[in-house]
């Protein structure tokens, strides 16, 4: 999926109109869904929680995170990225393994000592990228196991 043909509209029809069925997590600043595409790619849509104009405190969130993403992430090299002025959304990698949170409670105990090496090398080499690699640095503020998600390989994305 190329970023210049989503429109809010394809995200609605890849999130079932935002079902709740398709929710993968929520926070202060929107409601994340599991996407699924015309060619079974699985991405993840974060729709902001209610309509911005340019001129509120909303949108400039939403126009910070967006910037944040372009910085810190290859997917975005030259790439037009568009917003429809009622709705705002995100749609971004899918992580399939979810956030650390979900694997620190006693169900999901059972990670082997690599794989934790792992997950706590990521959040450190991430924590290092933003705050001493990018020209300005990036204050994450809300640093937590429920904000750390995991690929396949349970590596930090």
């Amino acid at each position: 999926m190329n970023p210049e043909d989503v429109t809010f509209q394809l995200l609605r029809q890849i999130t079932d109109d935002f079902s709740n069925e398709r929710i993968l997590g929520r926070g202060a600043f929107g409601v994340v869904y599991k996407g699924v595409t015309e060619t079974k790619e699985v991405v993840a849509v974060k729709k902001i929680n209610r309509p911005y104009d340019n001129r509120d405190l909303g949108f400039r969130q939403f126009r910070n995170e967006l910037d944040k993403l372009k910085k810190t992430s290859q997917y975005f090299n030259g790439m037009k990225v568009t917003a429809e002025n009622i709705h705002i959304a995100l749609c971004l990698e899918y992580l399939p393994n979810g956030s650390l949170q979900n694997h620190l409670s006693d169900d999901f105990c059972g990670l082997d000592w690599h794989t934790r090496y792992k997950i706590i090398k990521g959040v450190c080499d991430g924590v290092k990228y933003i705050h001493e690699e990018l020209g300005q640095p990036i204050y994450h503020l809300d640093l937590k196991p429920g904000n750390i998600l995991l690929d396949e390989n349970m590596i930090i994305n």
